[in-house]
């Protein structure tokens, strides 16, 4: 986790998490540490405020970009560079009213949008735990994940949209089944109404090496991917068919 905002005073960290790599995971009771402050962490992974609060996550707030899951239809429009971050942070945040207008009707279909976002992760998720071209699958929705007992206890079993897995073939496999892609967007965003599918290590990360993936979290194997709402049977075949070309 990288802290990029703390107000140690009222304990409020606010964290954006770099990788999706199992150990960079982190559980609720952790410790979290800034300056001379410490606190406890609630692991949320990419997951939309929404679930956080129909699981009834107590006492722990989060903070949630407006250009992820909320406004997935304009990405573009809500996101702020980094020139500006500063001014904002002294200033407050003030968006466009047109922007306003369209993060206001993203989060009128919300609960609709990430209903069907976990239940075609989940199913994503089971099948390709059972797929023989899959080394790995890194989805808390599953049973079999270290975290499983987090997700039934805060955020209702919905494990967020995001999901990642190792191919069988390492690096040269990852980029045929990301060429082989069709229904699946190549593109390297989460949170958006369609499924999008990333492989670090050709994309990404491409200009590091072994040992720099291992320090940074990607191994060679890893494909990302964000879950949209399309229909599960199409997204599922569109996986079938790329893991072969793979």
């Amino acid at each position: 986790v990288w802290i990029v905002q703390a107000r140690c005073r009222r304990r409020l960290v606010h964290a954006v998490r770099v990788g999706e790599a199992p150990e960079q995971q982190h559980g609720e009771g952790h410790r979290v540490r800034v300056g001379r402050r410490e606190g406890r962490a609630l692991g949320a992974e990419a997951a939309s405020e929404l679930e956080l609060r129909r699981g009834k996550a107590g006492r722990h707030r989060l903070r949630h970009l407006l250009i992820i899951v909320h406004a997935p239809h304009h990405p573009k429009m809500v996101g702020i560079g980094r020139a500006r971050v500063v001014p904002l942070r002294n200033t407050g945040a003030a968006i466009s009213p047109f922007n306003a207008f369209q993060v206001m009707q993203g989060i009128e279909t919300l609960p609709l949008r990430m209903d069907r976002i976990c239940e075609n992760s989940l199913a994503v998720a089971d099948f390709l735990s059972s797929h023989p071209k899959v080394n790995w699958v890194n989805y808390a929705g599953l049973p079999s994940h270290a975290y499983h007992a987090l997700v039934q206890k805060y955020m209702n079993g919905q494990a967020s949209g995001i999901l990642n897995f190792g191919l069988k073939g390492g690096k040269d496999a990852g980029a045929r089944f990301q060429d082989a892609l069709g229904l699946f967007t190549r593109l390297v965003n989460i949170g958006d109404c369609k499924s999008l599918a990333c492989h670090p290590a050709t994309t990404t990360h491409r200009q590091l090496g072994p040992d720099e993936l291992k320090a940074a979290g990607v191994s060679e194997d890893m494909v990302r991917l964000s879950l949209g709402i399309e229909h599960r049977d199409d997204l599922i075949e569109d996986l079938r068919q790329a893991l072969e070309a793979a």
